[in-house]
């Protein structure tokens, strides 16, 4: 996502600078970000059964993908335009992603005192985890994006532009808050085993 992400942000500052449209680079990344998204909690949120010693990859996320790249499309050719920001995908980017986020942390939730199914390890602390800062960033931005889009609209239509400005300037602020949260999840992954934190904060002895 980092690469694709940056691309798609140099070609976005290329053509702005150039005076040039660059919406339909901003449909292109809002789709590369779902899809990557999905994917991520489709590893996370797996079907787990008493009988089976494996858990299984959940197919709604599949589904969401395709669905998801097919509204794109429509979206693209016959609702907003290629070159309009693709307000209605990024909306139902933002729902989708607050039901994944949340999901997230009713399965993992910061209270539990044993791990939620069997194929999980018992050397994992819920809030010393890079996924939980990971998730939570992405819950808080989202969740906020979604509130200063609708007070966007609300404000552009009521012929208020200079407080339209100010309310997305905002989504700077989220933006800054969601990697600095995902800096901290990516500070606290570890590949090795005698590193992983425990249920009471101690790192596991082997």
């Amino acid at each position: 996502h980092i690469i694709l992400a940056f691309l798609l942000q140099l070609g976005i500052t290329i053509l702005f600078l150039s005076e040039m449209n660059f919406m339909f680079l901003v449909h292109l990344y809002i789709i590369e970000e779902f899809v990557l998204d999905m994917l991520f909690y489709r590893e996370l949120l797996k079907k787990t059964h008493p009988f089976k010693d494996i858990p299984e990859k959940r197919p709604i996320f599949v589904w969401a993908i395709i669905l998801f790249i097919a509204f794109a499309i429509i979206n693209a050719t016959a609702i907003t335009g290629i070159n309009q920001f693709p307000v209605y995908l990024f909306v139902t980017q933002c729902v989708i992603m607050i039901i994944c986020t949340t999901w997230y942390d009713y399965n993992r939730s910061f209270y539990e005192v044993v791990p939620p199914s069997g194929y999980e390890t018992q050397a994992y602390k819920l809030y010393k985890g890079p996924v939980f800062w990971m998730n939570r960033g992405k819950l808080i931005y989202f969740s906020t994006i979604l509130l200063i889009i609708v007070l966007y609209n609300i404000t552009l239509s009521s012929g208020t532009k200079d407080m339209a400005l100010i309310i997305w300037r905002l989504q700077d602020i989220v933006l800054i808050i969601l990697h600095i949260f995902m800096g901290i999840g990516f500070l606290k992954f570890t590949g090795d085993p005698e590193k992983v934190m425990d249920w009471e904060g101690n790192y596991k002895k082997t």
